[in-house]
């Protein structure tokens, strides 16, 4: 708890310091801290949902938090649904912005010795490529990651040079 409480004082310090036209909240577990550094310097701020975080009922702090900011951003379109359905957010303040990589975070770069990375093997310009990243545990089988690996020998099939890369904890 000491070091929630020193990172909340910490970063509403920041907000009157610096004073921003904007203050942006990656994870709704901050909300709290964000509406009130928000309501303290007299800045706006928005708040982004990835997901199961906001499909529950929330406590006060965050419940607030998301309630009142000035824009919430979902990441997909299931999502955008369940914050709706669950939390009561206007939809006229709930903005789209799914998770994506620029294709320049896939090209592979030479190590400092000269040799290829490791993942040279899976992003090369003859493979086909299937990149799941996400979290990989039985609360959150929603997301269908054992469903992709039963699909995946019917999916190789008619894409013989697939390689199916699976990111996350």
């Amino acid at each position: 708890v000491g070091l929630k409480l020193r990172f909340g004082f910490q970063a509403i310090g920041e907000v009157v310091r610096w004073r921003p036209d904007l203050i942006i909240c990656t994870h709704l577990a901050l909300g709290p801290v964000a509406a009130v550094a928000a309501t303290i310097g007299k800045r706006p701020y928005w708040v982004v949902v990835h997901g199961i975080e906001a499909w529950c009922s929330l406590p006060y702090g965050k419940r607030a938090a998301l309630r009142q900011a000035d824009r919430v951003i979902v990441t997909s379109t299931f999502n955008r649904e369940q914050v709706l359905k669950r939390q009561g957010i206007d939809p006229d303040r709930m903005s789209s912005l799914p998770c994506a990589l620029d294709e320049k975070l896939l090209s592979v770069q030479a190590t400092s010795d000269g040799r290829k990375c490791s993942l040279h093997r899976y992003f090369s310009y003859d493979r086909r490529v299937l990149l799941t990243v996400g979290r990989m545990v039985a609360s959150e089988r929603y997301k269908g990651h054992d469903m992709v690996l039963r699909a995946l020998p019917a999916v190789v099939a008619e894409v013989p040079n697939l390689t199916y890369v699976l990111v996350g904890d």
